[in-house]
């Protein structure tokens, strides 16, 4: 029996809390120092593969975050279980049992920092690379040296972009479960698993989400204040692009050496253990068993991508034909879904369906959307990935010269033909890009998929997490998991291609 059933609520309630908020800092602070330093490092100065490090550092967001705890695990436990035993022996029984506690948070915190540091190492490396270079050419004239350019003229300038990859890293360690889970740490989304699934405590489920809404509530009116309080105006006269510094051979090489580290850390070690668990799976299992479960999975995200699509495109369309203030609120308050974990996110949309059968008499239609069908998960996916969706098409909307619509009515075209003649092949790389972030983010999505997924329905991401942390088998759960790195890697190798094919304007 699990000791912790023993306390009580409140002290549940308070112990989750401080997890959460440790963990959330912690993650934070070794996911900023990481991202913004090898951003920096990129941005200004040379050494060898340079170019393809700098890519390579995006490949972990393509490892879901329960992926890298199984991996990390395995690769850790016989030092764990080595030192636990060590300890036990010599310090007692109580020591080992501290010990496993640091050692699983020091692994999750870890684990964390190596999925979503990317998010700030590119939102860091975007906002350097954009610096105008008349302000560092500035701060060389002053005397100011390499570190002390960072601190006073690089780090303020770029600071609304960090912020926004901070924030980020916010949002998903809060919604983490998988990883959480798979290691042991207890934090308020799997505490409102846990009331949920084991004790079946709606109202104990629905108050701890009021306590996570309410962190990120703080944390969004933090960010308001953070990046609301200055701007700064770059020169646009400026050249293109900033020199790069010259290092000497054993500093380059070195630095290259760093980032190799780095990016095998976060990405080749764990990759390999998987490849490694994968083919120890075949040689017993065979991989047409999991072919139902990926041709479901990649259908389910191609349908739900096509949903937010069309919601985002609406929305962007809607914004240009109506330029009021109302409609461009309305249209950043459909985005704040994805500011709410897939958890509370399943369990509100399961209370609003519990109400509409309460109160309506459409009991089959309802059963037949949430339960019977993968409907109602779309929907919730819609809610929550239009905030992924509509930046992009949004973006591309507004770079569209309304001159070329002006011109369209002109020669007699209505607002159907010219959105379907003028605007959709002006789109088609923001909306080929932003379906690509739809369909890779759909996909690995875990809380949110399993609270409403119909029970005869699996993806990828709740069977390899079924395989991984319920059942422990990690050989054959390895399998699911590789096709979504693949499926992940092909998608930002797709990103990379439409990127380099956006004309100029």
């Amino acid at each position: 029996m699990d000791l912790s059933e023993e306390i009580p609520q409140q002290s549940r309630l308070f112990i989750r809390t401080r997890t959460t908020l440790f963990l959330l800092s912690s993650v934070v602070a070794l996911s900023s120092l990481l991202g913004i330093t090898l951003a920096w490092i990129v941005s200004r100065w040379d050494f060898p593969f340079r170019k393809t490090l700098s890519i390579a550092l995006i490949l972990p967001l393509t490892i879901p975050s329960y992926i890298l705890a199984v991996s990390y695990k395995l690769l850790t436990v016989d030092s764990k279980n080595s030192m636990a035993v060590w300890l036990r022996d010599c310090w007692g029984q109580d020591a080992m049992l501290r010990f496993d506690a640091i050692w699983n948070f020091s692994l999750a915190t870890l684990v964390l920092t190596a999925a979503f540091s990317p998010y700030i190492y590119l939102a860091a490396k975007t906002a350097f690379t954009n610096l105008s270079p008349r302000y560092l050419e500035s701060s060389k004239i002053l005397g100011l040296s390499s570190s002390q350019t960072f601190r006073k003229v690089a780090l303020p300038l770029s600071r609304p972009a960090i912020v926004g990859g901070v924030m980020l890293v916010c949002l998903e360690t809060l919604n983490e479960f998988g990883a959480m889970k798979i290691l042991g740490i207890d934090t308020l989304t799997t505490e409102i698993f846990y009331a949920w699934v084991n004790l079946e405590d709606k109202n104990a489920a629905i108050r701890l989400s009021g306590c996570v809404m309410l962190i990120l509530l703080i944390l969004l009116i933090v960010e308001h204040f953070v990046r609301g309080g200055k701007r700064f105006h770059a020169h646009r006269n400026s050249p293109d692009s900033t020199s790069l510094n010259q290092l000497s051979k054993p500093k380059a090489w070195i630095t290259t050496a760093s980032f190799v580290i780095v990016l095998s850390m976060t990405f080749v070690i764990p990759i390999s253990q998987l490849v490694s668990l994968a083919a120890k799976a075949l040689e017993k299992e065979s991989i047409a068993r999991f072919t139902p479960l990926i041709a479901s999975s990649l259908w389910l995200a191609a349908k739900s991508s096509i949903v937010v699509l069309a919601a985002s495109v609406f929305f962007s369309y809607a914004c240009r034909k109506v330029p009021r203030w109302w409609m461009e609120s309305l249209a950043k308050v459909s985005t704040l879904g994805y500011a709410i974990p897939g958890a509370i996110l399943g369990i509100c949309s399961i209370a609003a369906i519990a109400f509409l059968k309460k109160n309506t008499d459409s009991d089959t239609l309802i059963n037949y959307l949430y339960y019977g069908s993968s409907y109602g998960l779309m929907l919730a996916y819609l809610v929550r990935f239009l905030a992924v969706g509509l930046p992009p098409v949004d973006a591309g909307m507004r770079q569209i010269n309304k001159n070329l619509d002006e011109a369209s009515q002109i020669l007699g075209h209505g607002n159907l033909s010219i959105f379907c003649r003028v605007h959709l092949p002006l789109l088609k790389f923001s909306i080929g890009s932003a379906s690509v972030m739809l369909f890779i983010d759909i996909l690995k999505e875990l809380p949110l998929t399993l609270i409403l997924n119909p029970s005869d329905h699996e993806t990828l991401a709740t069977k390899t997490y079924s395989l991984f942390a319920v059942e422990e088998r990690y050989t054959t759960g390895a399998i699911p998991a590789l096709m979504l790195v693949i499926v992940g890697i092909l998608g930002l190798c797709m990103i990379r291609f439409l990127s380099r094919k956006v004309p100029l304007k």
